[in-house]
């Protein structure tokens, strides 16, 4: 009978630090409120209250005020007055310390995002690799009679270009930070950008062959951009990726590398089926979005990344999606 009395009381108690509390840099700014007050308390009342009262008291003595007289009730509303200020300014203050706290702990708030941001962005570009891996040593381990010397060598190089594409991104993942930074990518020779793309298409060939999809890719040789490879090829391989999951079997995949009508590199990824909801296109690349259409088991990580290799490129990429042409994404680099 008691507990459930209280029982409303504890869910709101809760409900209440959740909210409130979960976030420690809101802890932390409500911490300095109190801090604050505790010190206001002390230098405003307690210390303008002596202060004042040494003021007066010479004041107050010479001119011998009777007791109940008009001076006495003057000085008495004057003190009130004088406290009701003090709270006034104290409340403010404290209040100011609230927001002021936010400005404070701004480079700290944007640390602790960005370190969620790189592991949620590592856990997502390691995963592929380490699957591939795995399934590989699977296969072998299921059938060691039919494991051929031939068979062995090729699953070992193919797992040492795996190690070395994960020893790359780790690479590229630590120095992102400093990129994100400069907001550039270093100078770096050319990149022939349907090389790229050419050879990340066939490491989607088999969910090309089993979902039916037809391929139709028109890739210039001679486009070509400056960039770090290993972000040009998250880039490429996100956007590809996400294009092969959202659409339905026996689809159409549009790949195209080239030049625009200004004469820049155009790259361009379309695919048919199912229409992105208007309300939806303009967080695609927020992290960890998931639209309404979405399908699989992903994080929402995909168009983020392609979003931060574009930006650290200078490139512009922009969606469009219509039920009669289906999406497109289109990566302009500038020229070379």
């Amino acid at each position: 009978m008691l507990e459930n009395l209280f029982k409303p009381f504890v869910d709101w108690g809760i409900a209440l630090k959740s909210k409130f509390f979960s976030d420690p840099f809101r802890t932390t700014r409500l911490q300095l409120m109190a801090l604050y007050f505790l010190i206001c308390i002390v230098i405003f009342v307690l210390l303008g209250w002596f202060v004042s009262s040494l003021a007066f008291q010479p004041v107050y003595q010479m001119f011998q005020v009777p007791s109940g007289s008009a001076a006495e009730a003057a000085y008495q509303h004057y003190q009130q007055q004088q406290f009701t200020r003090r709270m006034i300014l104290i409340m403010l203050l404290v209040i100011s310390t609230y927001f002021l706290g936010e400005f404070a702990m701004r480079p700290a708030r944007k640390a602790a995002e960005l370190q969620k941001h790189f592991i949620a962005v590592a856990s997502h570009e390691l995963r592929t690799p380490l699957a591939v891996m795995k399934n590989m040593a699977e296969v072998a381990l299921r059938n060691p009679d039919t494991l051929t010397h031939e068979k062995a060598v090729g699953i070992i190089r193919s797992n040492l270009e795996e190690t070395n594409r994960l020893a790359e991104t780790v690479q590229f993942l630590l120095s992102s930070s400093l990129l994100r930074t400069q907001n550039q990518i270093p100078d770096s020779p050319p990149l022939v950008l349907s090389d790229h793309v050419e050879r990340l298409l066939t490491m989607f060939e088999n969910d090309i062959t089993s979902q039916s999809i037809v391929l139709r890719k028109s890739l210039d040789p001679k486009s070509t951009i400056r960039g770090n490879r290993i972000a040009l090829e998250a880039l490429i391989s996100n956007l590809l990726k996400n294009a092969i999951q959202h659409m339905p079997a026996g689809g159409t995949l549009t790949v195209v590398v080239g030049p625009d009508a200004h004469g820049r590199v155009k790259f361009e990824v379309g695919n048919t089926g199912t229409a992105i909801p208007r309300s939806d296109l303009g967080y695609l690349f927020e992290p960890f979005f998931r639209g309404r259409t979405a399908k699989g088991s992903g994080f929402g990580l995909g168009l983020s990344i392609a979003r931060q290799s574009a930006d650290l490129h200078k490139a512009s990429i922009r969606v469009s999606s219509t039920a009669k042409s289906g999406t497109s994404f289109t990566v302009i680099f500038p020229t070379v």
